[in-house]
Order: structure tokens, then C-alpha cells, then sequence
């Protein structure tokens, strides 16, 4: 589904807004496909300093059909954990970083997948 937010419900909970997904044939392995899942839309470079940011109550999935029946026959499933590493400042970044350990980094999301699994 992709909504970018014109849909009443979605608009109520921008962080499990799914916006757009993309699967092409990875060009450094041609035998296999690379996803990538875009979430929260509607948020510039320009609208900052504080973003919206993975939601730790969301459960993100991807189902991927490879038969054409309409049913997924792979799941793959997200969770993130968001924690403030800087006491100091309400902002998620406060200068370049390399990383989440440097201390400029306010706030730190990391995601769990659960991995694939088939339908059942």
C-alpha cells in the first residue's frame, strides 16, 4: 500500500505510514533482489531539526508473492527501538556523525527483523 498520507486513518499514525516500496534485481548480484521500504511520508531536509521516527509500537512488514496467488509466501517483519543517548539535548543530531555511539547523536533508533517466514 502506498498512501502518502491522504488517507484518513494512516494520517492519524504517520509512523506506520507505509509510502512506497521498490524491488529491482541487485546489480551486484544478479540472481537475487534488493527491497527497499520507505515509511513516514512527507518529510523534507527542510523540516527539521526533529523528524518523526520509526515507531517502537509498530510491527513493519514487507509480504512478498512469488507465485502470483495473491498470498505472500514471504514475510519479513521490523521493530525498532528508539533511545535517547544525550541527556542534553531534545534534538536527534547536533553535528555530523559517524555513528550512533558518537555523542552528538541524541537519539538512536535500532531495528530487529524477525527474518523471513513462510505462509502459513
Amino acid at each position: 500500500m502506498s498512501s502518502h498520507r491522504e488517507a484518513p486513518a494512516i494520517a492519524k499514525d504517520p509512523v506506520a505510514d507505509s509510502t512506497d516500496l521498490y524491488a529491482f534485481v541487485s546489480p551486484d548480484a544478479p540472481g537475487t533482489v534488493t527491497l527497499i521500504a520507505n515509511y513516514i511520508p512527507l518529510e523534507g531536509p527542510d523540516g527539521g531539526p526533529n523528524f518523526f521516527e520509526f515507531g517502537d509500537d509498530v510491527l513493519y512488514a514487507i509480504y512478498v508473492d512469488n507465485d502470483g496467488d495473491a498470498k505472500p509466501d514471504v514475510t519479513y517483519r521490523f521493530r525498532f527501538t528508539t533511545k535517547g543517548s544525550n541527556p542534553n539535548t531534545f534534538l536527534y543530531n547536533t553535528g555530523s556523525s559517524s555513528g550512533c555511539r558518537v555523542r552528538r547523536w541524541g537519539r538512536c533508533c535500532r531495528g530487529r527483523c524477525s527474518g523471513c517466514s513462510p505462509w502459513s
